[in-house]
């Protein structure tokens, strides 16, 4: 079992990271706006693993929709559960006198302290666990960990099947499949300047990418005016994000699922 870090100002390593910005509002500190190392927490939801980004440098976290920056909903957890600060380019966690408790690598945690967050930890705010991840891996090198992405395409501008899985990747909107066969593959409602066109006056002309390197997928807005969102949080314009097989893709109010399996011509959008 793993022991708990109380926080110290000694440490001096260096971290950068990229954002995705779920809530500015007036709470929040200054934002994280480097493109090095992505931390983030992982979790699992109706059996799909999803992923929380640590977006700035104080991260609240509970199910206060107006004053969080990650939304928890589930039973036990306070309207200000707990926050993951970076000070001194060190990652920490800290409750934030919740009801219900903030546990690390199953220790309970005393409120109001700071402890260090080292890569694979397991958080629970009350019964919900979360692994925190904070390894040194580029955006373009996402895709190493625990090969847990179900491609491996060869890179080109036009993508083609993948011998071991004999498919390309999809985007599924209002069950129609959209293969995504061009590299980038541009979605907008200019239908001189797209691969796909979004026929809703919510999306911007040339709204959005979605880039494939080699071994990853990620998504990148475009400077849209209605925004682009991955799983509920909305992400900042012009920076590269990893998409995972069944991550919710929103363009303005238009919502696609992506897959990068052959699965989904029963797939439906709630």
């Amino acid at each position: 079992m793993k022991s708990i870090r109380l926080f110290s100002q000694t440490d001096n390593e260096n971290y950068e990271t990229s954002i995705l910005a779920v809530n500015q509002d007036e709470h929040s500190s200054k934002d994280i706006v480097d493109t090095g190392n992505i931390p983030f927490l992982e979790y699992i939801k109706s059996g799909v693993k999803k992923k929380v980004f640590i977006t700035k440098d104080k991260f609240l976290i509970g199910k206060s929709v107006k004053s969080v920056d990650f939304l928890c909903d589930e039973e036990g957890v306070s309207r200000l559960h707990a926050q993951i600060v970076k000070d001194k380019n060190k990652f920490c966690l800290e409750d934030l006198n919740s009801t219900n408790g903030t546990y690390l690598n199953d220790i309970k945690i005393e409120s109001g302290k700071r402890h260090y967050l080292e890569n694979k930890d397991i958080l629970k705010f009350a019964e919900k666990e979360y692994i925190f991840f904070d390894f040194d891996a580029k955006l373009d090198n996402f895709s190493n960990y625990e090969s847990k992405y179900d491609t491996q395409l060869l890179f080109s501008n036009e993508i083609t099947s993948n011998k071991k899985y004999n498919h390309i990747a999809c985007l599924v909107s209002d069950g129609k499949k959209i293969q995504i066969t061009k590299n980038p593959f541009t979605l907008g409602k200019n239908s001189r300047e797209v691969d796909y066109l979004c026929l809703n006056n919510s999306v911007s002309r040339v709204h959005a990418q979605i880039i494939f390197d080699g071994n990853q997928y990620y998504i990148m807005d475009m400077g849209s005016k209605n925004g682009t969102y991955i799983n509920g949080n909305i992400i900042l314009s012009h920076i590269k994000y990893p998409l995972d097989h069944q991550d919710m893709i929103k363009l303005a109010n238009m919502k696609f699922l992506f897959t990068t399996k052959d699965i989904v011509e029963k797939a439906i959008l709630l």
